[in-house]
């Protein structure tokens, strides 16, 4: 599919702020010098963009919908994890679900094994998570899209999670405290839920020395 050129889609199934920031994510990354302009606009609650956020996000039907082959899918996806990458370390989160910038599609970047110091970054595609844990934990999080607050969430301590990769293989993945917690922080996103649906009391003030939001 030539760049510039829109599939074809029926009326209000694909936005045209949705085709502009996947045309944005089929630019070459490492040719751009700009920082900012490498990464996605950040969508806040504060944002006229900001109802994206309680949507649930569409699944990666729509690209057959549009008449994508899986490789001219791939390319445009790899280029959405790209930017989400950027977006996600030049914002400080520890996570990044795609609605956070604009895009209705259910993909997150997140960075494990942050608390071990032995970070690796992952992309997911059409996450689910297939088991909790009975046993929770409680802690306090932030969230990128919810600038300046923070409050208590319970979370699953352990889960059991199913996503598809770039390579367009299933990957299963048992995830533990701080990774659970942000898996589930990033899944909520894809379904509209924010953390200020699960904070326990009311959010405060966000303190410098809190976790990362994500």
């Amino acid at each position: 599919m030539e760049r510039g050129t829109k599939p074809h889609w029926s009326p209000g199934w694909l936005p045209e702020a949705q085709w502009l920031q996947l045309e944005l994510a089929r630019d070459d990354v490492a040719a751009v010098d700009d920082e900012a302009a490498a990464c996605f606009p950040l969508v806040t609650v504060h944002n006229d963009e900001g109802a994206v956020l309680r949507r649930r996000c569409w699944g990666l039907q729509w690209l057959q919908f549009v008449g994508m082959s899986w490789g001219e899918a791939r390319d445009l996806l790899s280029g959405v994890a790209r930017r989400l990458e950027r977006s996600m370390y030049r914002y400080g989160g520890v996570g990044i679900a795609a609605p956070q910038v604009g895009l209705s599609l259910r993909a997150v970047c997140l960075r494990m094994g942050v608390q071990e110091q032995a970070a690796r970054t992952v992309f997911a595609l059409e996450p689910q998570i297939l088991w909790r844990s009975a046993s929770c934990r409680e802690g306090r999080e932030g969230c990128l899209s919810v600038p300046g607050l923070s409050g208590i969430v319970r979370r699953n301590e352990a889960l059991r999670v199913l996503y598809l990769g770039l390579d367009g293989e299933h990957h299963e993945l048992l995830v533990e405290g701080f990774d659970a917690v942000v898996w589930q922080h990033e899944l909520d996103h894809l379904d509209g839920v924010l953390y200020l649906d699960r904070v326990q009391g009311e959010p405060v003030a966000e303190l410098a020395d809190e976790d990362d939001g994500a």
